[in-house]
Parts: C-alpha cells; sequence; structure tokens
C-alpha cells in the first residue's frame, strides 16, 4: 500500500479512532484512505482524501501512528508506504522526516458489527445531533458518576400528523436533562440506550448531517436474549459511520414522571449569564465545605444567592434582576451552587426559566436552545438557613 494524505486529516482520524481502539485498520482504495477503529462495543469508520499510488491495506498501532503525525505539524502532508512487516512514514521533500512501525496482526482485531437490514431511524440536519447530546450532558457532569451515564436516544411521534424527535436524555441520579430536535424520513421508532463512551463520539458525529439507522445485529436470531445486546444503532455523515452497540431503553427511568409541568405556578425567567456569574461566585466560596448549599429567595423585585462557609460567615451576590410568578419574599430555595452553574455554563440561550411546586420539588429549568429540559434537586434546608 502507498498513498500521501493531508496530515490534519489523517490526524483528526486517528484521535477519534484511538478512543475506541489501540488498533486500527487502514485501507487504501480509489482516491481515499479509511481508517477504522473497532472494539466489542464500537466500530468507527472515517474516509480521508488521498492519493493513492497503489491500493492495500495493514494494521497499525493507532497510538504510535497519531503521535508521528501529531509531531511533524510543520508538514501538509504524509506518505505511508507498507511492506509485509513494516509500516513507513514520510513527510516533506527537501529535507523529509521519516519514521518506522510496525505493522499490526489483524488476527487482533475485532470482529465488524454489521447487518443484514437497517431501519432509517431518520435524518438529523447539521449539528442538530450535536446540540441535543450537549444539553443532554448537563446531568452527566460528576466524573465519578461517568460510568452510569448512559445517554437514552428516543425516536417517537405523537400522534399521527405530528413529525418524528428525537430525543437525548440523560441522569446521574441527582439530575436529569433532555432536549430533542425533528428528524426526517422516519421509518422505524423506539428507545436505545448508549454508552458514555459512544455518546461522545456521536456528539463529534453531530456537527454535520446525520443519518440514524437501527438493525438487529447479523446471525442473531430474532427474540434472542442474552448479556450482549443483538442491537445495532448506526450513525452515517459524509466521511464517517459509527456502529454501536445499543440496549433496549425501556429499563430507563420514565422523565415525565417527576418533571414538572410547564404550568407549575411558582417560576422566574433570569437571565442566564447574570445568573451563572451569582452562582460560580457562591460555588467558590463554599468549596472545601461540608455544608455546600445556596439559598435562593426573592429579593428587591430580582432573585438573590447566598451562602455560608464554616468560620468565615456569609456570603451573599448582587440580586439578579428576574421576572418573578407566585414567589413570596418569604419562599427560600435550596440548591447545589456548583451543579447550577454547571448547567448555566453549557447551556447558551439568553435567558433561563425555572418552576417547581414547592421547596422539597424537582426544579425544572427550561433552556432556550434546542428545546432543553434540565431537572436538579433542592436541598433541604434548616431553620437556621
Amino acid at each position: 500500500m502507498i498513498c500521501i494524505v493531508p496530515r490534519r486529516d489523517l490526524l483528526l482520524a486517528l484521535t477519534q479512532a484511538r478512543r475506541v481502539s489501540n488498533l486500527v485498520r487502514l485501507e487504501a482504495q480509489g482516491s481515499s484512505l479509511m481508517v477504522q477503529a473497532r472494539s466489542s462495543d464500537l466500530c468507527l469508520t472515517t474516509q480521508v482524501t488521498a492519493t493513492v499510488e497503489t491500493p492495500g491495506s495493514v494494521v497499525a498501532d493507532c497510538k504510535d501512528l497519531h503521535g508521528i503525525c501529531r509531531a511533524w505539524p510543520m508538514h501538509a502532508f504524509v506518505r505511508l508506504e507498507t511492506t509485509e512487516e513494516r509500516i513507513r512514514v514520510t513527510a516533506g521533500e527537501a529535507s523529509p522526516a521519516s519514521a518506522e512501525l510496525c505493522a499490526g496482526d489483524v488476527d487482533r482485531l475485532a470482529p465488524v458489527l454489521d447487518a443484514d437490514s437497517w431501519g432509517l431511524v431518520g435524518h438529523c440536519a447539521e449539528g442538530c445531533l450535536s446540540e441535543i447530546l450537549r444539553v443532554a450532558a448537563v446531568a452527566c457532569r460528576d466524573a465519578t458518576r461517568a460510568a452510569i451515564c448512559f445517554v437514552l436516544l428516543e425516536a417517537r411521534q405523537e400522534t399521527l400528523e405530528s413529525e418524528t424527535t428525537l430525543r437525548a436524555t440523560t441522569t446521574d441520579g441527582t439530575r436529569l436533562a433532555y432536549a430533542q430536535t425533528l428528524v426526517s424520513e422516519n421509518t422505524v421508532q423506539g428507545s436505545w440506550l448508549i454508552s458514555p463512551l459512544a455518546a461522545s463520539l456521536l456528539d463529534v458525529l453531530g456537527a454535520h448531517a446525520v443519518s440514524l439507522s437501527v438493525a438487529r445485529e447479523k446471525g442473531q436470531e430474532e427474540g434472542r436474549e442474552g448479556p450482549i445486546p443483538s442491537t445495532l444503532l448506526r450513525a452515517t455523515t459524509s466521511t464517517a459511520t459509527l456502529t454501536m452497540r445499543v440496549s433496549a431503553g425501556t429499563d430507563f427511568p420514565d422523565s415525565s414522571q417527576v418533571v414538572p409541568p410547564e404550568s407549575t405556578p411558582k417560576r422566574a425567567s433570569i437571565d442566564r449569564e447574570a445568573l451563572r456569574a451569582a452562582a460560580s461566585a457562591c460555588a467558590i466560596f463554599s468549596a472545601g465545605t461540608v455544608n455546600k448549599t445556596t439559598v435562593m429567595e426573592a429579593f428587591e423585585g430580582g432573585l438573590r444567592l447566598r451562602t455560608n462557609r464554616e468560620g468565615e460567615g456569609e456570603h451573599m451576590e448582587d440580586p439578579v434582576a428576574a421576572d418573578l410568578h407566585d414567589w413570596p419574599e418569604s419562599l427560600r430555595l435550596g440548591v447545589n451552587a456548583k451543579m447550577l452553574a454547571e448547567l448555566l455554563t453549557i447551556t447558551r440561550g439568553d435567558r433561563v426559566t425555572l418552576c417547581f411546586a414547592d421547596t422539597l420539588s424537582p426544579i425544572r429549568w427550561a433552556l432556550d436552545d434546542a428545546g432543553g429540559v434540565a431537572l436538579i434537586m433542592p436541598v433541604r434546608l434548616g431553620d437556621s438557613e
């Protein structure tokens, strides 16, 4: 195999591929180089434009090849030339840089995830899938809970006349968030749980126009039960394809049972950036203390945040202008300032709207972007707070 590829494009493909597997399969054919990484649950294939002199394929160590390409930022193109056991990488003409690495063993690659027939979940417009995954990620920011923060993808049509929506939902047990977008040409509806890594890779692909398809894995009989999910979800863009094993989303908590409706009387509409700055300041002040509760209360026609730090007294932020409805001055709402700051940092809208039934019920945050909704549990306040 001999081919010349843009160094930057190859580096970007390898950056995502190494998240899937330590080995990568390279195949030069036609006018492109296929970069494919496979694991037991994921298969990521990226097409990179290339000048192919001799078609062929080879298996390489993804980390080593990535390191070589990263070490030559001054070169625009790299040349890949393979023999039976070696891969030679060169760049530049006047004073060329070169490196060699051993070819990998094809038998060490995981099997390809494939299916005989795919059903179309729908087409997402450019950036829409990435947007709903970004908003949903509000509820899985805790690094200690990252392993359990699976993403629920739901394709559903409320009525026969309505359009099909794709909703992404996450929860870490303390927070819950979801956002949705419209999809076109839907033929299959359902719900699927995808892993945090798959969701992260899907987020990268989602910056482009994406087609989602679902199928039963090749070689698995209908109705088969077992520890390994037999359903595949595939996301396809113009240059990449991500195939992932997924679980049925029927075991995911039903968010409609806990999210307060939009008609909940107690509500406030607030400037997002002003509230984010106040919450961040309170989070910093209460960092390192056992009690991280911040009190949100009505004050001078707006909302004020205040928190205590043991041994250093009380910290109060200036009131944030807000449109309050059914919020008496005696009402105090306990929140975790760090979680609130994270929520307001990830979202992009100018304003946010919160509503709740009472001080112990979940707080619903309506976000301007992607029709997003976040849910944060309040903190019970003591008599002295």
